[in-house]
């Protein structure tokens, strides 16, 4: 894996900076919801994928697609998981609410 990070590192990056964007955009305002079916499916799979890599059941070029997709798979994620805490965070500013329409007598 390390050999796969230093040789897709600009890849790696833009991968995190695109679940970034798409992390902040996709956050609705509501509650974060970091857990559930879909997730522990998603993460079963990850797993799945990470053991045929360390037991070395595949090899060759289907070892490196492997071990790329799952590299490429956990950047995004983190950086999904990232904007929206990020956007959530935000959310929850007490300046966030700077925009909002006062009524007469209201500052």
């Amino acid at each position: 894996m390390l050999y796969l990070a230093t040789q897709f590192v600009w890849f790696l990056i833009a991968a995190a900076a695109l679940g970034l964007a798409m992390g902040w955009i996709s956050h609705d305002g509501g509650r974060l919801r970091l857990a559930g079916p879909l997730v522990l499916v998603l993460a079963a799979l990850w797993a799945a994928g990470g053991v045929l890599s360390w037991t070395q059941t595949l090899n060759g070029v289907a070892a490196l697609w492997v071990e790329s997709a799952l590299l490429f798979a956990a950047v995004y994620a983190l950086g999904c998981t990232l904007g929206s805490l990020a956007r959530g965070r935000g959310a929850r500013d007490p300046d966030a609410s700077a925009g909002r329409m006062t009524g007469p007598g209201e500052v």
